[in-house]
């Protein structure tokens, strides 16, 4: 069981870190400040 709860860890950590990424790129290219942290993604979802 924890083989797997690992895995999924790991995964969910590496699809936010791409998703961190392409957004830490487009505040570059655009200007605009910083990815807010999770919890403001969160309330504006």
């Amino acid at each position: 069981m924890k083989i797997i709860e690992h895995t999924l860890a790991k995964r969910l950590f590496q699809e936010y870190n791409q998703f961190y990424t392409v957004i830490k790129i487009n505040s570059l290219l655009t200007g605009l400040p910083m990815a807010p942290p999770l919890g403001e993604l969160a309330r504006r979802a």
